[in-house]
C-alpha cells in the first residue's frame, strides 16, 4: 500500500465521513424536530449517552418520541457504496477513489442502542406505564452512499438513505395505533434528557472504549459450516495485498482447514 493510498484510508476518508456523519444526524433531527409524521408531533433527542452494565457508555444518534412508537436512528455520513448482510458483525464501505473501509454493522449497533434505551427508560420509570410500546430501529446513510448492495432478509430492519426517511418513517408509523400520550412522552423525554449532551470526559472515554470494542471483537459467524470439515465459518477482512480491506468467508478452523468463498456469494 502507497503512503498515499494509506493517508486516504486511515486519514482522510474517516475525517470527511466523521463530518458528513455530523450533517446528516443535525439534518435528520431538523427532520423530525419540524415534521409531523402521520399525525404525530414527538419529541426529538440526539448524541444521548446511556450507561451500560461494565461502567462504560453507549452514544445514540437520535431518538424520536411520539404517540405510536419511539424510534431510534443510528446516522451515517460515509461516502461510496456500502457492502454488508444484516448478520455479519463487519461491513464495508467502497470510497469513490477504491479504498475500502471496515465498519462495524449498524444494524447490529443500534440494536444494542435499542436494548440500552429501553432499560434506562424502565429503570427511569416512577412507575411502571404498562404499555407496550414500540422502540422501532432505523439506521440512516446520506444520500451520498449506495445501499443497494445490503443484503438483509428482515423486514423489520430499516436501513434508508436521508431522502427516504420521512416516507419510510411515516409509513412505518400509518400502520400503528397511538399508545402514549402527551404526560407520557413528557415523562420518558425527561428520563432520557439527562442523558444528551454528555461532558468532554465522557465522550473521550466513550471514543477510546469503542476503538478498543471494535480492535478485540472475534470473527462474526455467519450461522453456515464448512463444507469441507464441517467448522463454522467466519467473516474475515484481508489485511495487506491487493484485496486488503476487502470481506470475505473463511473457515474457522484456519490454518488446519484453509477452505474460502467470496463474500458476496454468501
Amino acid at each position: 500500500m502507497s503512503f498515499l493510498d494509506m493517508l486516504f484510508r486511515e486519514v482522510v476518508n474517516p475525517f470527511f465521513s466523521q463530518l458528513k456523519g455530523v450533517l446528516t444526524e443535525s439534518s435528520v433531527k431538523s427532520l423530525l424536530s419540524m415534521s409531523s409524521l402521520d399525525g404525530c408531533k414527538g419529541k426529538v433527542l440526539s448524541n444521548i449517552y446511556l450507561p451500560i452494565n461494565d461502567g462504560h457508555t453507549l452514544e445514540i444518534d437520535v431518538v424520536y418520541i411520539c404517540s405510536k412508537a419511539i424510534i431510534v436512528v443510528e446516522c451515517k455520513g460515509y461516502t461510496g457504496r456500502i457492502l454488508g448482510y444484516e448478520g455479519v458483525r463487519n461491513w464495508t464501505v467502497e470510497y469513490p477513489n477504491g479504498s475500502r473501509y471496515d465498519m462495524y454493522n449498524p444494524v447490529m449497533q443500534n440494536e444494542s442502542h435499542r436494548n440500552a434505551l429501553i432499560k434506562t427508560i424502565k429503570n427511569g420509570l416512577k412507575q411502571p406505564l404498562n404499555k407496550r410500546i414500540p422502540v422501532l430501529s432505523f439506521v440512516v446513510f446520506s444520500d451520498m452512499c449506495d445501499i443497494g448492495a445490503i443484503l438483509r432478509k428482515n423486514k423489520d430492519i430499516v436501513i434508508v438513505n436521508e431522502s427516504r426517511l420521512k416516507k419510510e418513517l411515516s409509513e412505518r408509523l400509518s400502520e400503528r395505533k397511538a399508545i402514549l400520550n402527551n404526560d407520557e412522552i413528557s415523562v420518558i423525554y425527561d428520563i432520557l434528557k439527562q442523558y444528551e449532551n454528555a461532558d468532554l470526559k465522557t465522550r473521550e472515554e466513550h471514543k477510546q472504549y469503542a476503538k478498543a470494542h471494535k480492535k478485540s471483537a472475534p470473527a462474526k459467524q455467519t450461522g453456515e459450516m464448512c463444507p469441507f470439515c464441517g467448522k463454522p465459518l467466519v467473516i474475515r477482512t484481508c489485511k495487506s495485498g491487493l484485496n486488503e480491506g476487502r470481506q470475505f468467508i473463511g473457515c474457522s478452523g484456519y490454518p488446519d482447514c484453509t477452505y474460502t468463498e467470496n463474500f458476496s456469494d454468501f
